[in-house]
């Protein structure tokens, strides 16, 4: 199959991390397969890594969905990403900004978080309450797009941390795929709060034995990525399958 293009975006609302300058945004574009329509555009689907990860380690969902005639694309984000929780924002999950509040000024304990075990006092000594408070409110907004149909969400995170108000008011189809043995987010806190209070989310288990990191490029997780693979491509031909009539 052939390699992406990509294209090297920026984001002027957000600096860099290193330098000044705003934010650089890597987007990767797979065209679909085969001979396109002239009569309609093939349906697109939009990729969003989980933190720590990134785009580079979503190509073998999008050379699946591009084989299957979708057009791709997969958001590089450098820093920051929340996966499976971005793609139901984008139909209307919101954060309990409260809850997020609660954990940051240590009302509540906090998770253990390996790739920064310091983050509470240093945004206390970086920010402050005020600024906690300024820097979390926008979290509680609306994010929700039209434009988005549906969502595949795979091994999604923050299930704690979601307004079920607003989950439970997502009309659109989702589906979410999550992993016994997901050590990172673990699915009754995760994936099936999502599935609990979405209507008609269809939550399927991949399997007892199956990691977090194999939706990555980890060598182990072959099966589960190819089982996950095929379901998403049966989800987006079923919800956005029109497009190409």
């Amino acid at each position: 199959m052939a390699e992406p293009e990509i294209r090297e975006l920026t984001d002027p609302k957000r600096s860099r991390w290193d330098t000044g300058g705003h934010r650089p945004v890597r987007v990767y574009l797979w065209e679909p397969d085969g001979t396109p329509s002239a009569s309609a555009a093939p349906p697109l689907v939009l990729l969003s890594h989980g933190t720590g990860g990134s785009a580079l380690e979503m190509f073998w969902l999008a050379q699946a969905l591009a084989r299957a005639g979708n057009r791709v694309t997969a958001v590089g984000v450098a820093g920051y990403s929340l996966g499976g929780y971005t793609a139901a924002a984008l139909l209307g999950a919101r954060m309990a900004v409260e809850r997020l509040i609660a954990v940051l000024d240590g009302t509540v304990p906090m998770p253990a978080l390996p790739e920064f075990p310091d983050l509470r006092r240093a945004l206390a000594e970086h920010l402050g309450a005020d600024g906690i408070q300024s820097l979390v409110q926008p979290g509680g907004g609306d994010f929700s797009d039209d434009r988005v149909e549906a969502a595949f969400l795979i091994c999604p995170a923050i299930g704690m941390l979601l307004d079920e108000r607003s989950l439970a008011e997502i009309t659109r189809p989702v589906a979410i795929r999550w992993a016994g043995a997901d050590d990172i987010t673990p699915a009754s806190d995760n994936a099936l709060r999502y599935a609990e209070f979405i209507p008609r989310a269809e939550c399927v288990c991949v399997g007892p034995d199956v990691a977090h990191l194999d939706f990555t490029d980890q060598p182990g997780g072959s099966a589960a990525r190819k089982a996950v693979s095929a379901d998403a491509v049966a989800f987006f031909q079923q919800q956005l399958g029109r497009a190409r009539t």
